[in-house]
């Protein structure tokens, strides 16, 4: 078994009933949520960070989607270097988190910048439904070293260096309310991954299980590490060229094949950032 934290993750889960593809993303979101605004990769005069919007979809409870969203927070919270925003909130709320510092009680560092993870495990009962959320949360997907709100009744107030990490859950008719025309001609779903079920696991009452083989303990520790990271990443030249193998040809296509959505035109993006 390899020991990087995706894989460790994964056999930390095998054992119970959500599917792989959402453990998979929970870990994916998860490092993205603790590297912060830490680590980038330079494009040109642009830099690209590591935060992504995951949306696990399936329409029925037995595929358990809200352990992987539940387990993402945790981790996080156990790392402690990037603010958790869960439960009910506003858009107008969330920005307004965004822009405190926070004190950790236990070593007293304060938590300064924009960089979060909004955690909900029901997406449309997370934010409170506002045509204002889908624009905002549209907005702060791309890293911003300073983002400037002006609000009615609360003046205004600046955050710096915005970095928003998402994890969230859902079915497809709750998602109907919240990524409405104006989120898919808007570009949030473009900048959003929706994960769907890669199987269907057989049922585990989880009576006996205390641990499993790669113990929380260890995915924590791993994390930490990964937390301690700074700079740009470097990417492998089989890594670019396969990217460049994938993404050319995917260049050309939009010139015959618009796609009023965006999706198409920004997965390369969120392709870059995972």
């Amino acid at each position: 078994m390899s020991d990087d934290f995706v894989s460790l993750l994964l056999s930390h889960t095998s054992e119970y009933e959500s599917p792989t593809s959402f453990w998979k993303w929970s870990a994916f979101t998860t490092i993205g949520a603790i590297l912060r605004d830490n680590c980038y990769r330079q494009f040109g005069d642009h830099r690209i960070y590591p935060n992504i919007y995951t949306l696990l979809v399936a329409d029925s409870a037995v595929h358990r989607k809200g352990n992987p969203v539940k387990l993402c927070e945790t981790l996080v919270s156990k790392i402690n270097n990037t603010k958790i925003i869960s439960g009910r909130a506003s858009i107008q709320a969330i920005l307004d988190e965004l822009s405190r510092g926070e004190t950790n009680p236990k070593t007293g560092a304060i938590l300064k910048g924009g960089s979060a993870l909004f955690s909900a495990a029901e997406l449309s009962a997370g934010i409170v439904n506002d045509p204002e959320a889908i624009k905002i949360l549209t907005d702060i997907y791309d890293f911003r070293e300073e983002y400037t709100s002006r609000l009615r009744g609360s003046g205004v107030f600046r955050i710096k260096n915005v970095c928003f990490t998402m994890m969230a859950a859902s079915n497809e008719s709750m998602l109907v309310d919240f990524y409405d025309q104006t989120a898919i001609f808007g570009g949030l779903i473009g900048r959003t991954m929706m994960i769907k079920p890669d199987e269907f696991r057989a049922g585990n009452s989880l009576w006996d299980i205390r641990d499993t083989s790669v113990s929380f303990k260890i995915l924590k520790e791993k994390l930490q590490v990964i937390s301690t990271l700074t700079g740009e990443f470097e990417l492998a030249k089989d890594a670019m060229t396969t990217y460049d193998k994938w993404y050319l040809p995917l260049r050309k296509a939009y010139e015959k094949k618009p796609d009023k959505s965006g999706i198409m035109g920004r997965i390369h993006t969120s392709v870059l950032k995972v």
